[in-house]
């Protein structure tokens, strides 16, 4: 007991920690009944509480805290059932949270009550209650757990920070994994602690995002650096949430500080303002002041300032109040000052001064800061310009200059430039100019200039060829009386700009020479002022070695030689300037064809400039009127530096009467229909040309030859084949017309018209139909000079076609019978042959109208006259056409791919015959063409015999005395494939090919070759030797005694015993050539017996009744044209009377029709069983035989044509 309650409470406390608080109550239960309590069961109460929950495998109750409140009495959790009436009370003292109740007044089960609601967070731990029940033979107790499952009522809270109070954050100490404080916060529900709170952090007021973050344990964390100048403290707002629903939340708002750490260097608040110092500023003379501040805000220390000069000598210093002063004399032309292109610079350095006595033990971190100055030296004009012999070197206030240059020099013509300085490099006010003086002759003004115009310390000028004009040496301002070079002096000088110093001037004196060069080109001479080319007239295919003359031509004929004159020789002359003649003057001046125009076929004499036609060409007026080149006159005799100058000489060609007649058409082919009579052109556009100025042309029409387009059903294709004879018909089709508005000598315009004596028709002359005739057109110049006076084209007139013609079969072929051999079967993969293998036969069609599109379409409307119209679709889908090119009248003829043209299928055909009927109809859109035709199917023998009957499970009985040959039976086969050929079956008695065996009736039985009809040999029999024979019976098709080779064959064997006979046996008859009946089936009466019965015998029982033996019907089998049909409804057609002795061991059987047979005629094969009853002996099995029955048809049905063919 002990044990139990201790491990109650070890429960208790786990469970409390997992958010319940368990009672265990100890209840004893005390039974009013021999024999004791089986275990209570503990069930929901009647009315349940919502929070409440009864465990149905145990004795456990949970209740979610706070439920019941408001409730005064309390409420029921549970109840305790009882397998009998009996007490339950608790065990010790009174639970002042718990109760039991009776439930019912034979106290069957108790009502476990909660007096109260109850908070977990209140209750603490787990507690234990004993509630007993007494038992008069042995006292026994039950423990119930209520565990006090807790819910999330209570509201997170702040607790306190760790550590307390937080301590001041140090700016720019950043360790992102370091802890700066922790936040705990506190949730009284246990399960939200042992979930654990969501913490978050932010911006309070805000809500924004802070340089921190918070983890789940409540640990704070920096996220970047903090900067005591960007923010000095952050006031923060902290939330704990629960993570249970419904979610509750708090917040907390706490205040960190950034502490500033003395880091920062010393600003300058006053940077330096002087940029520039004239030279000669005195000594001490103060320039600016410096300051500086230390930029930390909590601890600020003293500046002090440094100057830190490199320069050699220093000119400035600094004060320990930051003023700059002058420390030794400025002079701008010091040479150390011109190295550095008077900029002095230097730094100014700002120091933090740490007092140790104001701030103690604090480790400084002493910073600075510095600003560079650059000061900028102003020069004074204080000293002349000079004129310098070298590079800045020998500079003196006076020098010369000389220089020869040629006539056409440009650019510079110094060959050094004149070097000026003035050692006031920097100043402002020492600016100077270069000018001509004012003795200068205004030749030298006009050809030079001065460049650059000012200069500025240092400079460098140069004379510049501005105007190469003005150097012309043929000008007597360059030359002597000789034609000899002139020398040339002149001054330029150098003058300062500051007209507070006029007597700063320098001078250079220049001599230039200026000498001759060939600087001017040949001028062409012209007749008339203004004239820019040479013009002159020639005759094309002018002979070559002809000197040229000018041609003069008539008035009459302008542009052609003919009646022409000639006039002056042509040439060209030009003239040299220059004055050296010799060199390159009017003495050198030599004539050629330009290269930048096309060489013509002329020679130019390169002095007199006389021109000679050349073998190299000629000139064609109808190609070029008129054709310019440019000849080019050049000095120097054309080597060296030679010019040249250029002019364009036109030579307008004259015409001689010498090209053929152009012939041009618009089109030379166009279409016209047949048998049609235009009114417009047939053809328009022929256009004859001849460019010669003299022409007369002249244009005919001829019949050039027809073609036809004929098509060759072998080959699948269209060939034309020309046609002969038709010229004059032809003729007579068309006819030229020449517009005369439109025409002259030198251009004619012409068309083609229908003719009006005849029509064009394209099927009008025999077999092959004319497509197109060709017309040959000729155009005749009669004033030509050459032999080559006519051209001729041949114009294309394609007669199209009209639809006035039917198609036609090719030749007439008659193939209204077409043989087809039936298919064999194929193999697992299906229908694998090729088009040229299911192809049956080629219909070939012909259409006098060549533009003719073919359509092929297959019906049978024959077969629907005799067979359903399912059947003929399925005929029909049998085969197919196929048009390779429906302008070409080709279709082929074939079976359908994956369809089998069985013979043997033969609810194809009608009656006996092998044929499928079919009509093709073919289109030319307007006209059509019918044939009918027949595919005749032939046969293969390709079906085996088939027995009739299943004859391995029939006996055949044999009486062992026999004495005369005994027919046992018969054996029937059929064969699908056609009775002539194929379908006749052969019976022959073979051995089985089990070899020492004597059982197989070899020499004991014969069989009929043709019937089938199976005898017993007489006398061969010992039933005491052997009583059972099995014989195999082949059925052959295609038999042939001497060669058999290509036939089919089945096998059956049949059971024949050997008894001493002891049965009945019904007589047979010969089947449809010996009918048992045979009558007219309006003869037919029902219910009324046929005259003819049935004989049955059995030879060793006297004494048998009617109803002794019995005789059955077992199937009806209809042949109706050559076709056996076995329905179930033919049965009912007949029944059997009853049997009457007529003499010793014999009875008659009657068969009797039990209905009207008008429309029923037909063959009908009945078998019938009969049996003496005695089942024990396999002798004495049931005997079969076959009667037939035949209808005689009078056409009591039949009307029309299907009459006449029965």
């Amino acid at each position: 007991m002990l044990i139990l309650k201790n491990k109650s409470r070890q429960i208790g406390w786990s469970l409390w920690k997992m958010g319940k608080i368990c009672w265990c109550f100890s209840l004893l239960l005390a039974d009013r009944a021999e024999g004791g309590f089986s275990d209570p069961i503990l069930e929901p109460a009647e009315d349940p509480i919502e929070g409440v929950v009864v465990n149905p495998n145990g004795i456990q109750v949970t209740v979610k805290e706070n439920v019941g409140e408001g409730l005064t009495d309390g409420f029921v959790i549970a109840k305790i059932m009882l397998t009998e009436p009996g007490d339950v009370q608790f065990l010790g003292e009174v639970n002042e949270n718990f109760s039991v109740e009776p439930g019912n007044a034979d106290r069957t089960f108790w009502n476990l009550r909660q007096r109260n609601s109850l908070d977990f967070e209140k209750l603490g731990a787990s507690a234990t209650f004993n509630l007993p029940i007494e038992n008069p033979r042995d006292t026994d107790f039950w423990i119930i757990s209520v565990i006090i499952e807790d819910v999330n009522d209570e509201i997170p809270r702040y607790d306190r920070t760790e550590p307390d109070p937080i301590l001041p954050i140090d700016e720019f100490d950043f360790n992102p994994d370091e802890e700066l404080f922790k936040v705990i916060a506190l949730d009284n529900d246990a399960e939200d602690m042992r979930l654990g709170l969501v913490y978050t952090v932010v911006e309070e007021g805000s809500g924004g995002s802070v340089p921190l973050r918070i983890d789940d344990q409540g640990g704070v964390f920096l996220t970047v650096e903090l900067d005591y100048w960007l923010k000095t403290s952050y006031r923060l707002k902290f939330t704990f949430k629960d993570q249970r629903e419904p979610f509750f939340e708090s917040s907390h708002s706490l205040t960190i500080q950034v502490q500033d750490v003395p880091n920062r260097p010393p600003v300058f608040t006053r940077p330096p303002t002087v940029h520039s110092v004239n030279e000669g500023l005195g000594v001490g003379e103060s320039l600016f002041t410096v300051e500086a501040v230390d930029e930390d805000y909590g601890l600020n220390w003293g500046i002090a300032y440094e100057l830190i000069d490199e320069n050699t000598p220093n000119l400035f210093e600094i004060t320990d109040t930051g003023e700059v002063k002058v420390l030794r004399e400025i002079d701008a032309e010091d040479q150390a000052l011109l190295d550095m292109e008077l900029l002095y610079s230097f730094k100014i350095l700002a120091k933090e001064i740490y007092d140790e006595d104001e701030y103690g033990d604090l480790t400084p971190e002493e910073t600075e800061s510095e600003v560079e100055v650059v000061i900028s030296i102003v020069d004074e004009n204080d000293n002349p310009p000079t004129v310098c012999s070298a590079r800045w070197t020998g500079c003196v206030s006076s020098l010369s200059y000389s220089f020869s240059i040629p006539e056409d020099h440009t650019g510079q013509v110094l060959d050094e430039p004149l070097l000026v300085k003035d050692i006031d490099s920097t100043t402002k006010y020492i600016r100077f100019s270069a000018t001509f003086a004012a003795s200068t002759p205004q030749k030298i003004i006009d050809a030079f200039s001065i460049s650059p115009s000012q200069g500025i310390g240092e400079e460098e000028f140069q004379l510049v060829v501005k105007n190469v004009a003005a150097l012309d040496f043929e000008d007597e301002f360059w030359h002597d009386e000789n034609n000899e070079p002139k020398p040339v002096s002149f001054e330029i000088e150098i003058k300062s700009l500051d007209d507070e110093h006029p007597e700063h001037v320098a001078t250079a004196t220049v001599t230039a020479t200026v000498t001759d060069v060939n600087d001017n080109t040949p001028t062409f001479q012209f007749q008339s002022e203004g004239q820019t080319q040479y013009e002159f007239m020639i005759c094309e295919n002018t002979p070559a070695g002809t000197t040229l003359k000018n041609i003069i031509p008539s008035t009459e004929t302008p542009n052609a030689c003919r009646g022409s004159t000639e006039g002056v020789d042509i040439e060209v002359f030009a003239v040299d300037l220059d004055i050296t003649t010799e060199a390159f003057g009017q003495d050198s001046v030599v004539y050629r064809w330009s290269s930048s125009s096309r060489t013509p076929p002329i020679d130019v004499n390169p002095k007199t400039g006389k021109m000679t036609m050349n073998d190299q060409g000629n000139f064609d007026y109808e190609r070029l009127k008129e054709e310019i080149f440019v000849v080019e006159a050049v000095d120097c005799e054309g080597v060296g530096n030679f010019l040249a100058n250029t002019v364009p000489i036109s030579f307008k060609i004259l015409d001689v009467n010498d090209v053929p007649v152009d012939l041009r058409f618009l089109t030379t082919h166009t279409e016209i229909f047949e048998n049609t009579s235009l009114t417009e052109p047939v053809l328009e556009g022929i256009f004859a040309t001849d460019v010669d100025v003299t022409a007369n042309i002249k244009i005919t029409m001829n019949v050039s030859n027809a073609f036809a387009l004929v098509t060759d059903p072998n080959e699948n294709l269209t060939k034309w084949s020309e046609i002969s004879g038709l010229d004059e018909d032809i003729a007579g089709w068309f006819a030229l017309e020449i517009i005369g508005e439109q025409s002259n000598d030198t251009f004619k315009v012409a068309r083609i018209i229908m003719g009006g004596e005849k029509i064009p028709d394209r099927e009008g002359y025999g077999i092959r139909d004319v497509d197109h005739v060709n017309l040959l057109i000729t155009a005749t110049d009669e004033n030509t000079e050459t032999n080559y006076n006519w051209v001729s084209q041949v114009v294309t007139i394609t007669l199209k076609d009209i639809n006035d013609n039917p198609p036609r079969w090719f030749g007439g072929e008659d193939f209204s019978n077409l043989e087809y051999l039936e298919n064999e079967e194929w193999g697992e993969e299906g229908d694998q042959s090729s088009d040229l293998e299911r192809e049956i036969f080629r219909f070939p069609v012909i259409d006098p109208d060549s533009s003719t599109t073919f359509s092929f379409s297959l019906s049978n409307p024959e077969c629907r006259k005799d067979l359903s119209d399912s059947i003929c679709d399925q005929i029909l889908e049998l085969v197919e056409l196929f048009v390779p090119n429906n302008k070409i009248g080709n279709a082929d003829l074939r079976r359908v791919k994956g369809k089998m043209i069985d013979r043997e299928q033969r609810e194809y055909f009608y009656l006996d015959s092998d044929i499928l009927e079919y009509l093709v109809t073919v289109s030319d859109g307007e006209n059509t063409l019918e044939s009918k035709f027949n595919i005749s199917v032939g046969d293969r023998n390709d079906n085996i015999p088939i027995f009739k009957e299943n004859y391995n499970e029939s006996r055949y009985i044999v009486d062992d005395l026999v004495t005369t040959e005994e027919v046992i039976g018969r054996i029937e086969a059929t064969d699908e494939d056609h009775p002539v050929r194929y379908g006749n079956v052969s019976y022959l008695i073979v051995d089985d090919g089990h070899e020492g065996e004597d059982d197989n009736g070899m020499g004991k039985f014969s069989i009929s070759i043709h019937g089938g009809v199976l005898t017993a040999l007489p006398g061969t029999f010992n039933l005491t030797a052997k009583n059972k024979y099995q014989v195999q019976i082949k059925a052959i098709d295609n038999y042939r005694s001497s060669d058999s080779s290509g036939s089919n064959f089945n096998v059956t064997f049949l059971k024949i015993y050997v008894i001493n006979i002891n049965k009945e046996f019904l007589t047979t008859q010969g089947g449809i050539n010996n009918p048992l009946v045979e009558i007219k089936e309006r003869d037919l009466m029902p219910n009324r017996p046929f005259h003819e019965t049935i004989l049955l015998r059995d030879w060793e029982n006297s004494e048998l009744e009617n109803g002794k033996n019995y005789v059955k019907i077992l199937k009806v089998v209809k042949e109706k044209d050559g076709e056996e049909i076995e329905d179930p409804e033919f049965m009912q057609l007949f029944k059997l009377g009853s049997l009457v002795e007529n003499k010793e061991y014999q009875w008659e059987l009657p068969i009797i029709p039990t209905k009207n047979f008008t429309g029923l005629w037909g063959a009908y094969t009945i078998t019938l069983e009969a049996s003496n009853g005695v089942d024990n002996d396999p002798t004495q099995q049931p005997c079969e035989a076959k009667y037939v029955i035949k209808i005689l048809s009078e056409h009591l049905n039949d009307t029309g044509e299907n009459s006449k063919q029965r």
